[in-house]
């Protein structure tokens, strides 16, 4: 599980108040499940190869600016990257089973920021800028020359599920 939270705040006051608050969350993760080369695996029942994350990050800003003249900046930004899940079946590695399930799943990315800027005065001024960057892959690898039987069937499951990003 990848979990990042972070927030700053920013206050002000006087003849010119100016409140700056900068939030910024940079995660990069790789989750990976691997079946290595020349590899010989034979199973009665279900042959499963599971690779799975999950992520949870939390930007806030918050600045207020009081006075004459109040200003007010804030910036909450969270970027995800890079962000891979991955299961493979590598070079020449032979995997047999009744059933096969080949996964990589996400089955949570819970990405926010939350900004907010305020400035108060007879010349008053609040800028917010808030941002989500995610740059992610789920990926189920068979390389060459790799052999994967499921006599009963065969599953690759690359998977993202209750996904909020704002």
């Amino acid at each position: 599980n990848n979990t990042a939270s972070a927030s700053t705040s920013s206050s002000s006051g006087g003849f010119v108040g100016v409140a700056d608050a900068d939030t910024q969350i940079n995660l990069g993760y790789s989750t990976k499940a691997t079946f290595r080369a020349n590899a010989d695996i034979l199973v009665g029942g279900l042959l499963k190869g599971a690779a799975q994350s999950s992520t949870n990050v939390s930007a806030n800003s918050e600045a207020s600016g009081i006075g004459f003249g109040g200003d007010a900046d804030s910036s909450a930004d969270a970027s995800i990257s890079p962000a891979l899940t991955q299961v493979e079946v590598a070079d020449g590695a032979i995997l047999t089973g009744k059933t096969l399930l080949l996964s990589a799943t996400v089955p949570s990315l819970n990405v926010q920021t939350r900004g907010s800027a305020k400035g108060a005065g007879f010349v008053a001024l609040g800028d917010d800028d808030s941002r989500v960057d995610v740059s992610a892959n789920n990926d189920v690898l068979i390389q060459a020359n790799a052999e994967v039987t499921g006599i009963e069937g065969v599953d690759f499951v690359p998977r993202y599920a209750n996904v909020n990003t704002r």
